[in-house]
């Protein structure tokens, strides 16, 4: 169960449900299935790369990243400065494969 008292599955199946019905590709809506499991369900990126392949985990992997930043900005209060947010926000489009962003986004949603 999440802090809200639903079931894991449901924000996961949510997600990639969303991003089947904005057109995202079996490879993206498999990792927005999967995107929270390298945190939450002590999966590893071998696993996933084991059983669904290097495009899967490596999309898994970089959402995982993502949120690892997010949460970095939000604990050292940078969220809140405008030059630093715009900054972070830079670095993680810049460093991030954009279909890991749109699945974030999802995610969020």
């Amino acid at each position: 169960m999440r802090a809200s008292g639903d079931p894991y599955l449901q924000h996961c199946l949510e997600t990639a449900v969303l991003l089947a019905l904005i057109g995202a590709n079996s490879t993206v809506v498999a990792a927005g299935l999967l995107h929270d499991t390298l945190d939450d369900a002590f999966l590893t990126y071998d696993y996933i790369f084991g059983m669904f392949g290097a495009g899967v985990a490596d999309l898994v992997e970089g959402v995982s990243k993502l949120s690892h930043l997010s949460k970095l900005a939000r604990d050292n209060n940078t969220a809140s400065k405008s030059v630093e947010a715009d900054r972070l926000h830079t670095m993680f489009l810049a460093m991030a494969d954009a279909r890991a962003v749109l699945i974030k986004l999802a995610d969020r949603l």
